[in-house]
């Protein structure tokens, strides 16, 4: 029996497309992202698997009840906020993603703001192509060597950041992460603090969490007010979890000396947002995972990862583990047949 793998939109590297049409166990199906709202519904409807891609349906137990044979929804990235976790959960679908795939890309990018906001490398870039005639002292930086970078969640992404920034620039590296340890914080590289001492010793500060309940507005004017007025903030997690309002405030107000936001709310940001008018602001289009190298592997990985789920195995980076039990009977149901223990 072959399960169809419906999705929207040709995947980024054609790899993993190509792989999963030549297995045995998969039916792909492939409608345009501009395709009628209707039409996407109809083949959800007799689909076994779902690849997500960014502005697709909200996956939420309405939609779980009009797909019936549905046995599993991936993402092609790491995030995966368009799907109700809970809900796929109760009804025994699984939830999968590439997490820890494209971790390098993110971590480097860090690194690159990290720099370019200390050399002051786009107001000195801006200013020689307006023609700008450098004054003595102007555009004068500081070095990232053995200063101190504060990691706000010490997952792939941030212990990454922390190995690049302690051993090639011999920085202090502060975390906070209350969900592990300090041993484990630790035996990652970093040293473990409040977020408030964080906030108030860091003169690099990064945000690498989920968007989440817990996660949305984490940092806010009372986080940025702790800051000192020389340190940079940098987002390349999601933009909701930041507040910015306070952070356009406190950059009006020197609370600290500039930042990289390479995630918005809402995204992409308006025109008229003023932080992308400030000069100490690094503003991207949520490109810092982006590379050729990622795309290729999270391809290759989606698609090992959705080939397992046909053949009825359990998949890596499986999200809501807590569905397997549910998952047999729904997969039983589908099938005809459990899948494999």
């Amino acid at each position: 029996m072959k399960k169809r793998l419906v999705y929207f939109g040709h995947w980024t590297n054609p790899m993993g497309e190509e792989m999963l049409a030549q297995d045995e166990n998969t039916e792909l199906v492939c409608l345009e992202r501009t395709a009628p709202q209707e039409e996407k519904l109809e083949a959800l409807k007799t689909a076994h698997g779902h690849l997500l891609s960014m502005g697709d349906l909200q996956f939420d137990a309405a939609l779980l009840a009009e797909c019936p044979d549905l046995l599993a929804v991936g993402s092609r990235v790491a995030g995966f906020e368009a799907v109700d976790v809970d809900a796929c959960t109760e009804a025994g679908v699984l939830v999968v993603n590439q997490g820890g795939i494209g971790n390098e890309p993110v971590a480097e990018h860090v690194i690159a703001v990290m720099i370019s906001l200390s050399k002051m490398i786009p107001q000195a870039d801006r200013a020689l192509r307006q023609g700008i005639v450098k004054r003595p002292g102007q555009f004068v930086g500081d070095n990232v060597q053995y200063r101190t970078i504060g990691v706000i969640g010490m997952g792939n992404i941030g212990a990454r950041v922390a190995d690049i920034c302690k051993l090639g620039f011999q920085m202090r590296v502060l975390v906070h992460d209350p969900f592990l340890s300090d041993e484990e914080i630790a035996r990652r590289g970093g040293e473990p603090c409040s977020l408030d001492e964080l906030m108030q010793e860091s003169d690099y500060i990064t945000l690498h969490v989920p968007l989440s309940e817990q996660t949305r507005g984490m940092i806010g004017a009372r986080e940025f007010g702790l800051m000192k007025p020389t340190a940079y903030f940098i987002n390349t997690s999601r933009g909701p979890n930041i507040d910015e309002q306070a952070l356009t405030i406190a950059l009006q107000e020197g609370s600290l000396a500039g930042a990289a936001l390479d995630v918005w709310d809402p995204e992409p940001p308006l025109p008229d947002n003023p932080l992308l008018k400030m000069d100490n602001v690094l503003a991207t289009q949520h490109t810092s995972g982006p590379t050729r190298q990622a795309h290729a592997a999270m391809s290759e990985s989606a698609a090992l990862q959705w080939a397992a789920i046909f053949r009825g195995e359990r998949p890596p980076r499986l999200i809501n583990t807590e569905a397997w039990p549910a998952y047999i009977e729904r997969h039983t149901r589908v099938t005809g047949e459990p899948p494999v223990e």
